[in-house]
């Protein structure tokens, strides 16, 4: 459950009794230690001029925003107004920075993100680990290696979701 910033306390007992009668189930994506992963977001017309963010856990810390630099110099935002979504990217993935995030556009436009970090050889197994209907797979590695049995190549992206 993300904690937005510069909301009040009643914003957050009308937004606990909604989460209450639905179920959130964060998207999950899944990138490789060392490389670098991009997390998309969209938001409903009339929240272009909003500030975007991404926040780990319970959004005490959020990891970048619009407007700001980020603490971490490995992640960044960018906005597109035209298509109504923003990327966070996030470069030279570390173990650590797998967990669970919130991306919104003001409160009350957020998106779940579980972000599992693996490493490079595991990429492979994971096809046939997970049900792909709810999984992003990305993998952009600089490895030159495939599976040639598999048909799959380090340079492949899959993307499934409902």
């Amino acid at each position: 459950f993300c904690f937005f910033p510069g909301a009040s306390v009643m914003q957050y007992r009308s937004l606990l009794i909604i989460f209450l009668f639905s179920v959130v189930a964060p998207e999950i994506v899944i990138g490789l230690r060392g490389e670098r992963v991009d997390i998309r977001c969209s938001y409903e017309a009339g929240y272009e001029s909003n500030s975007k963010y991404l926040c780990k856990g319970e959004c005490r810390n959020i990891m970048v925003e619009s407007g700001s630099p980020a603490e971490d110099e490995r992640f960044s935002l960018r906005d597109d107004h035209q298509t109504r979504s923003f990327t966070m990217t996030i470069r030279d993935l570390r173990m650590a920075d797998a967990g669970l995030y919130c991306c919104g556009a003001g409160w009350g436009e957020y998106k779940l993100i579980q972000l599992n970090v693996i490493k490079g050889l595991t990429v492979v197994l994971l096809m046939y680990l997970f049900d792909l209907n709810d999984v992003i797979l990305l993998h952009s590695s600089t490895e030159n290696k495939t599976c040639p049995d598999l048909n799959i190549h380090p340079s492949s992206v899959y993307k499934h979701q409902h």
